[in-house]
């Protein structure tokens, strides 16, 4: 087993109401400034990857990522469907989910 040094971050505590909230706001931001995306039907990950610098401007204390395929360092693995995470998959087949906010463990350099 690797071992690995790792900068551990407490998280804010947040009510389900705080977190509603600010997701409404960064939706209301990308509504606002972004909105033409939807309108030219730009590719969900140009969508996606909008809304989630409005996020990351929202939960400054948190890690917001788009299409994340990690778990700390190593690849996530989905047990229930016991597949690789192909980046390169067309077919709909991998699932990444679209934004992400969390806290990730960061190396010590």
């Amino acid at each position: 087993m690797v071992e690995r040094n790792v900068i551990q971050r407490e998280k804010e505590n947040l009510s389900i109401e705080e977190v509603y909230n600010r997701i409404k706001i960064a939706y209301k931001n990308f509504i606002k400034k972004d909105q033409y995306l939807l309108e030219v039907d730009a590719n969900e990950r140009s969508i996606t990857h909008r809304l989630a610098i409005y996020l990351e401007a929202l939960f400054p204390e948190y890690d917001v990522d788009c299409e994340y395929n990690r778990n700390g360092i190593d690849p996530k693995i989905l047990n229930d469907f016991k597949k690789k995470i192909d980046s390169d998959d067309t077919c709909g087949t991998t699932v990444y989910p679209d934004i992400i906010i969390h806290l990730e463990e960061k190396k010590k350099i």
